[in-house]
């Protein structure tokens, strides 16, 4: 058995991809990570990220390969890069797809029909990979790795928080998700809350996360951004970096950047972020997702 474990960010973009030399630094295709877990990989999200994660993949079509794709939710940015991802339409690979019914369709019949021909000129059924589909209802376990799903993410239609343990340590996959109405607060307080005052989160979000060594965030917006695009479904600079700060998590990475943002913006981002937690929780620091980037999750 492989002791690896490890993250590679394919995609880092939130809402539409952003090709162009402003968007180098950190990347231009939507969100997909990969968690590569001893013998265990598991894919999360198929934004446009997992065309080149497949052209990867294509080395092992001769000996057949076994991955998980886990699906957040199925808005455009995190399915659109699926019809295009290659070892789907090879015998030789063998795909378990999860996700949580979060909408009136399930994960199979949003990908299926995102494949229909007044969309899409190849049809699902050209796919000739082994692909079975999965709806979540509690842990799972792939070889040596355990997958827990949190269905609470706020989000319009919904959205899914992931965390896998592996040896004894983590990652949590938290992308759209807005934080900021998942808070505990009084009717009356003003909102959205200003970057000084506290945050309360529930109970159960904080222990899902809590003590992970490795957590994903999405940190789309600045905290002025985010007072134009409450219930857009994406986290605010400060109650991400309260997050992060109360949980305990020993390396945060911000992602799902605006498609706005360029290089400079999103390097404003993580560094405003950066000095925050300093003062809030000194033994965690805070990084921005960079696309082809892959971390060890015991570093």
């Amino acid at each position: 058995m492989s002791s690896d474990f490890t993250v590679t960010f394919w995609g880092t973009r939130g809402s539409i991809a952003t090709p162009g030399f402003r968007f180098n630094c950190y990347g231009g295709n939507t969100t997909c990570v990969e968690i590569i877990a001893g013998d265990a990989r598991m894919i999360f999200d198929a934004g446009t990220g997992i065309r080149d994660l497949g052209n990867k993949l294509l080395g092992q079509a001769q000996q057949g390969a076994h991955f998980s794709i886990f699906f957040s939710h199925t808005h455009w940015d995190h399915i659109q890069g699926f019809p295009f991802f290659t070892p789907a339409y090879i015998p030789n690979f063998r795909i378990d797809i999860y996700g949580m019914r979060n909408n009136a369709q399930s994960v199979q019949e949003m990908l299926q029909g995102q494949m229909q021909q007044a969309y899409f000129p190849v049809p699902f059924e050209a796919m000739q990979a082994q692909i079975h589909f999965h709806e979540l209802t509690g842990p799972i376990q792939i070889e040596q790795a355990t997958i827990h799903a949190f269905g609470g993410g706020h989000h319009p239609g919904g959205s899914t928080i992931y965390r896998v343990e592996f040896a004894g340590r983590s990652v949590v996959f938290c992308t759209d998700c807005e934080l900021d109405l998942m808070l505990e607060r009084d009717p009356g307080e003003k909102f959205p809350l200003a970057p000084g005052t506290p945050r309360q989160f529930p109970s159960d979000l904080m222990e899902f996360i809590r003590g992970t060594d490795v957590l994903i965030v999405d940190c789309q917006y600045t905290d002025e951004l985010y007072a134009q695009r409450i219930n857009w479904g994406h986290g605010s600079l400060s109650t991400v970096v309260a997050l992060a700060a109360q949980t305990g998590a020993r390396r945060t990475f911000l992602t799902h950047h605006d498609p706005e943002h360029d290089d400079e913006t999103v390097t404003e981002i993580v560094e405003a972020a950066a000095q925050k937690l300093a003062v809030a929780q000194p033994a965690c620091t805070v990084h921005g997702a960079r696309e082809g980037m892959t971390i060890s999750v015991g570093d």
